[in-house]
């Protein structure tokens, strides 16, 4: 039997796998996970069997179908969001000690590169309900000093995108994007990812589609494209002006291989992870309807609760695929009733996953402490995040079994209080 008959008998063994793979139990309830099934392992068992492990034709086709789905003229597949992030930032080639400006209430890694680039960086507030920055705080701070946004859009939601785009328009600002938690929503019907000059997603297990990790960057300019690809893969040349040093005949592919025109990485995502991710978003609007769907339901249930809870908003033409459920006590709840640790701590008991968001504010963690942030002293709502907040799941992997579970759960708490 040789290679080529043996492919499809492992192909119908996988299929087989996952037809008689049936998991019926109700706990644990996690907030998020990779929904996935025999078209993403078979594709990604044969991209093993391939045997081309990175950049090759899977990732060029995971990069096609982000570009037709997006809008953008370039995205590159990288192997996390994080990566994604730091190429987006350091393709901006922002001099060193710029102004900038984001949200306290942010991901690490969202703020990380501007750090490292030693950026002025100053933090504005953020709005309880939505999560996103308050514009009118964004507004104020800006200054003729001010070179760039860093913008992530917290839950899979935004702030009021026309605004934000008039004042980077009138003061000339650079706008990074960060849609890890955002690969669908929308705002005027117009998807997240495609305001900035780049943008980054996230393709984590817990996020809207999975490819085992790995992260995309996008972007519209061609001059960052370039040097998104040259960051990416150690630096190499990629601009249209080559370098071949004065040896006699060198072979083209050697010197843009051998020649650097930037201090890069190595952030290369594997052809595995990209033939996860080209099934995935096969699947995106599926996934992400059941977001929705979910999302509505303890919409619906946690109304009775308005007066402990503060329950997630949008703004007006926003429409977010939501990445969880956002909750925060009411002050008035506060110290009287109960605190969110203890809430959080019984539904840890009863097998049902939470999670702070983020960072709440990111000048309350310890390891930022000496990151040199301006303005953090007025900062209440990211501080009332970092103390009152947190956030229960929404991913389709909650079953209406699970969501009945959930329902029950805090009722159970809450009619003891």
């Amino acid at each position: 039997m040789n290679s080529d008959e043996i492919r499809p008998k492992i192909n119908e063994m996988v299929r087989a796998y996952f037809r008689n793979q049936k998991n019926t139990n109700l706990l644990p309830v996690r907030y998020g996970g990779s929904l996935h099934g025999e078209d993403e392992a078979i594709e990604m068992i044969n991209a093993i069997l391939d045997g081309w492990w990175i950049g090759g034709k899977r990732t060029a086709e995971f990069e096609s179908i982000f570009n037709n789905y997006t809008g953008s003229k370039h995205s590159v597949l990288c192997n996390s969001g994080s990566s994604a992030l730091m190429l987006a930032f350091d393709s901006l080639n922002l001099e060193n000690g710029s102004e900038i400006i984001s949200p306290a209430l942010t991901f690490p890694t969202t703020i990380n590169p501007a750090i490292r680039q030693q950026m002025r960086i100053i933090l504005v507030d953020s709005d309880i309900g939505t999560y996103n920055i308050n514009v009118d705080e964004l507004e104020k701070a800006i200054s003729k000093k001010t070179k760039a946004l860093v913008l992530p859009h917290i839950m899979g939601n935004m702030s009021d995108m026309n605004r934000i785009m008039d004042l980077v328009e009138d003061n000339n600002l650079i706008l990074l994007e960060d849609c890890c938690e955002a690969i669908g929503s929308t705002y005027k019907n117009r998807l997240l990812g495609s305001f900035g000059t780049t943008a980054a997603f996230s393709f984590f297990p817990s996020h809207h589609i999975s490819a085992g990790g790995g992260g995309i960057v996008t972007t519209s300019q061609k001059d960052v494209y370039l040097r998104i690809l040259s960051l990416k893969n150690w630096g190499r040349m990629y601009s249209d002006v080559k370098y071949i040093p004065n040896q006699g005949t060198i072979r083209s592919d050697y010197a843009q291989q051998y020649m650097y025109e930037t201090i890069g990485y190595n952030f290369n995502a594997s052809e595995i992870m990209a033939a996860k991710g080209i099934i995935q978003m096969k699947k995106l609007k599926k996934l992400n309807k059941m977001r929705e769907i979910n999302f509505s339901l303890l919409y619906k249930f946690f109304k009775k609760f308005e007066d402990i809870f503060v329950l997630p908003t949008t703004v007006k033409n926003a429409n977010p695929s939501w990445f969880a459920f956002p909750l925060t006590l009411k002050t008035n709840n506060v110290g009287k009733r109960f605190t969110r640790e203890e809430l959080m701590d019984f539904l840890f008991k009863k097998q049902i996953e939470t999670r702070y968001i983020l960072c709440g504010n990111i000048a309350k963690q310890p390891a930022y402490a000496k990151a040199g942030f301006f303005n953090v002293r007025n900062l209440p709502n990211a501080s009332r995040v970092f103390t009152d907040s947190f956030f229960i799941g929404v991913y389709g992997g909650i079953t209406k079994e699970k969501m009945k579970y959930i329902q029950e759960s805090f009722s159970e708490f809450l009619s003891a209080r």
